[in-house]
């Protein structure tokens, strides 16, 4: 499939394929590995996608050849992963004990630091097209890292953590036998 993959990015033919259940035409662009996995990023309806290659199926090329849209690869050449479209622009807060890990190496894309502080800490700002995948850095990191602004992504994390503490104590006490 790769090999196909490769063969058709490179020619800019149209393929096609079914994923998750329906039938696809996708100009495919690029192929991704993303923290492990093997995505094909392509346009499908005029929309840039990921594709995660162990889940398409019945793959066949077409005769149909395309022109890579410029815009398309701006996008792919300055996205980190696999989460594309509009980005939200967040500004964090970064505890002293979190700062050497972030300088280090950056753990948010577009990630720029905008204010050191005294204490050690750290403003910065990132911009992300997938509010989720921020929110999983920002739960593996908390308490060190916390969403300044904007205030509606910072009530939306709030909102999706709380769920997620409800969900995990509903799960723990319907698992516990009461003696």
């Amino acid at each position: 499939l790769m090999d196909n993959l490769d063969k058709s990015i490179t020619t800019r033919v149209e393929i096609t394929y079914l994923y998750r259940g329906k039938s696809r035409v996708v100009q495919p662009y690029r192929l991704i590995n993303h923290y492990g996995l093997w995505y094909l990023a392509g346009v499908e309806e005029g929309r840039l996608k990921a594709f995660e290659l162990a889940r398409i199926e019945r793959f066949s090329t077409t005769e149909t050849h395309f022109s890579a849209d410029a815009a398309v690869t701006e996008e792919l050449n300055t996205t980190t992963g696999i989460h594309f479209g509009k980005r939200i622009e967040a500004t964090l807060r970064v505890s002293a004990h979190a700062a050497d890990y972030v300088t280090r190496r950056p753990l948010f894309p577009a990630q720029h630091v905008t204010q050191k502080h005294p204490d050690g800490s750290l403003t910065l700002t990132t911009a992300v097209s997938d509010k989720h995948t921020l929110f999983r850095w920002l739960r593996y990191w908390l308490p060190d890292i916390q969403i300044l602004s904007p205030a509606s992504l910072k009530q939306d994390f709030s909102n999706d953590f709380k769920a997620r503490l409800k969900e995990a104590h509903e799960e723990t006490f319907t698992h516990c036998e009461i003696k």
